[in-house]
């Protein structure tokens, strides 16, 4: 085993300013994610959530993210970010770009970014991104999620950086494609709106503290923010035994295979003192369904199955994503090429990326921090329906999941009737709300008997949820 690190963190700031503005990053991106939740129109956000905000610096390094934001979207900002400059050459005050695209920055084309460059006396400082599942972006079925779907092309609307605002006024042709391409556009005009609010928000507060402390040392907690977090996650890596650790779990089937083969998701992690490279190359080639993801996805799911295994690393920015090395194999299942689908992404590679780099750090784990090792949680569960609702005339597009239970943990029973573990941010919809909004009233609402896993602790108990 190696020792753990005896190295000092050296701060550019003092320490006491260093804590304040720390957090005051993430207070920021909670701010937003609050506003987003408030002002937004669509109940997915609304009610359940799906949303996330961050700040990054100008060349596209995650600085911090809210409270409550998604696990599956908070890796891909960094990507969707380097796409958008890769194409956008000039920045000026008020410009706001959207980008939705899978295979260079995303997740599947219903979690689309806005992006508002923050400016401080006349210095490009920062940028502020926003993130929202829109409950639909047009395809050939309400919700966009094409179960039969083969090719990105029944996935709805993919938008590469599009110019939404120039200097905060709109641009016209972005709005009128997405009025063209998506059902309940007046659904999709709040959600942006409260997109654009809350980036300019977050902007005003980045602002304030720059005006407080000043930009230098903004920019400097910048780099400390960074830093700490991969001086704890390098520690954290010293503490464990070096080695391979292999694990591998599998999809159900391919829906779009003549013989339903079950798809692989294999990961070689390899400890090397502080280092660590986790190898996704050993996985099955992309499946001719939507299960699989394309690379962004793919890292942000082993982010997210590391940062569940060191619960104290919370939350995540570039300096524990820096500090892993992830190879993938182009073609497999964890790294379509496009125009594989990818809108079951979430129900699929997702889950079993995040459950499997999960397998991999518990048996390293397991020698130092048993309290770390706990096991999977539900499998995600995409409902979306839509067309005319009969008591209104006008279209509706829902767009639910249910709750269930999570895996027991080393010390512990599972928890029963909670969100996959990473989307835990998110909320049940109340059956209130779905009774108000679409055309469905729930019949039975009740636990599973016996659906937990056996054990010496068990698993958490599933749900029923009928309706009619």
């Amino acid at each position: 085993m190696t020792g753990r690190s005896e190295s000092k963190l050296e701060t550019r700031v003092d320490p006491i300013t260093f804590e304040v503005l720390r957090n005051a990053f993430r207070a920021i991106c909670t701010e937003g994610s609050a506003l987003l939740e408030r002002v937004s129109y669509s109940p997915t956000i609304t009610e359940g959530h799906d949303y996330s905000v961050a700040l990054l610096t100008t060349d596209a390094r995650l600085i911090a993210h809210g409270f409550k934001d998604q696990a599956p979207h908070l890796g891909t900002f960094e990507e969707a970010l380097k796409a958008t400059l890769a194409d956008v050459d000039h920045w000026e005050p008020g410009d706001v770009y959207l980008h939705n695209d899978p295979y260079t920055g995303g997740t599947h084309t219903n979690d689309v970014k806005l992006i508002r460059p923050v400016f401080f006396q006349g210095e490009r400082v920062a940028y502020a991104v926003t993130l929202c599942h829109w409950a639909d972006v047009g395809g050939p079925i309400p919700g966009s999620f094409h179960p039969r779907g083969h090719d990105h092309f029944q996935e709805g609307i993919r938008l590469p950086a599009m110019p939404l605002y120039q200097a905060d006024r709109e641009d016209r042709s972005t709005f009128k494609l997405i009025r063209f391409n998506t059902r309940c556009y007046v659904d999709r005009l709040g959600d942006i709106q409260s997109q654009y609010e809350t980036a300019r928000l977050m902007e005003r507060r980045l602002a304030e503290y720059m005006e407080k402390f000043g930009k230098k040392t903004m920019m400097d907690a910048f780099e400390d923010t960074m830093d700490y977090s991969e001086y704890r996650f390098a520690q954290e890596i010293a503490s464990l035994p070096d080695g391979e650790y292999e694990f591998e779990d599998f999809g159900d089937c391919d829906i779009l295979h003549p013989d339903l083969p079950r798809i692989k998701v294999h990961c070689r992690l390899t400890i090397n003192g502080e280092q660590c490279t986790l190898d996704w190359s050993g996985s099955d080639p992309q499946p001719r369904s939507s299960w699989g993801f394309a690379r962004p996805a793919l890292l942000s799911a082993t982010y997210d199955g590391t940062m569940h295994s060191f619960p104290f690393l919370a939350p995540l920015n570039h300096g524990i994503i820096r500090h892993l090395e992830i190879v993938s194999r182009k073609g497999s299942c964890v790294d379509v090429k496009e125009p594989n689908g990818v809108s079951g992404y979430c129900s699929g590679a997702y889950e079993k990326v995040d459950h499997v780099t999960m397998g991999c750090w518990a048996q390293a784990n397991v020698h130092v921090n048993p309290r770390y090792v706990h096991a999977g949680s539900l499998n995600l569960e995409n409902l979306c329906t839509g067309g005319i609702h009969p008591k209104t005339g006008v279209d509706f597009v829902s767009y639910l999941w249910l709750e269930g239970g999570a895996g027991a943990c080393t010390f512990r029973d599972g928890t029963s009737l909670i969100n996959s573990i990473y989307i835990s941010g998110a909320s049940n919809q109340p059956i209130e709300s779905w009774e108000r909004w679409y055309p469905m009233v729930v019949t039975r609402c009740d636990v599973v008997k016996d659906s937990c896993g056996d054990g010496r602790y068990r698993g958490g108990f599933g749900i029923y949820r009928d309706f009619e």
